[in-house]
């Protein structure tokens, strides 16, 4: 039986309204698996629901959680379920949402409040990002100071070897001009002496000769 011959048969009949309603509830439950339409809405799995023509905005934000093959998301206290192609709303809780809720479900946060998390965390993100960045230069340029320390120090180093080194070849030379003079201030004394040895034997020859003389002339 089609939903337009049911029409027309309801609408011959005393009862037509009632048959109608009958035949609208059998043509939905046909169509919709788990869902059966009565006067005031449906039945999901046992549950009384109501059908929405509209959910809230940005729904996929709010808190869900998979029921009986489709999600169910918690909107203010209320959970919208998606049958097929139709959306209801639980008048009675299902005992499996209620445990999700009481036990799982995250804190509500609007659209608008998770627009706000959402770019608090971009944010967050972004600064530290920054901060990395920051860091990253600040240990470069640390490691740069770092390096023009070590290179001045080794310069310094080098300086002071240097001048180590001229100091040492200047003690040396010194040194040697010590010795060399030393050696020139002996040479000269030892001549000095050699010469009053000789002035002195000469001196003495003189004396013998003198007094050889004397004698001879004596004799």
């Amino acid at each position: 039986m089609t939903l337009q011959s049911l029409r027309s048969f309801g609408k011959s009949t005393t009862g037509g309204r009632s048959l109608w309603a009958l035949g609208l509830g059998l043509a939905l439950a046909t169509v919709l698996p788990g869902c059966v339409a009565h006067a005031e809405g449906a039945l999901v799995a046992d549950y009384p629901a109501e059908y929405v023509e509209t959910v809230p905005p940005r729904i996929e934000y709010y808190p869900s959680v998979v029921y009986r093959g489709s999600p169910a998301y918690l909107v203010e206290g209320r959970w919208y379920y998606r049958t097929h192609d139709r959306w209801v709303v639980f008048r009675d809780e299902p005992v499996e949402l209620r445990d999700y809720r009481s036990r799982h479900a995250p804190a509500y946060l609007s659209p608008s409040a998770r627009y706000r998390q959402d770019r608090w965390a971009e944010q967050r993100r972004f600064e530290q990002r920054r901060a990395a960045e920051r860091r990253a230069d600040q240990q470069r340029e640390a490691a740069r100071r770092e390096q023009d320390r070590r290179r001045a120090f080794e310069a310094q180093r080098a300086r002071e070897h240097e001048r180590a080194e001229q100091q040492r070849r200047f003690e040396l030379q010194r040194a040697a001009q010590h010795r060399a003079e030393e050696e020139r201030r002996v040479a000269e004394q030892r001549g000095r002496a050699k010469r009053r040895n000789d002035r002195a034997h000469g001196d003495q020859h003189d004396s013998r000769d003198q007094r050889d003389r004397r004698h001879y002339r004596s004799d």
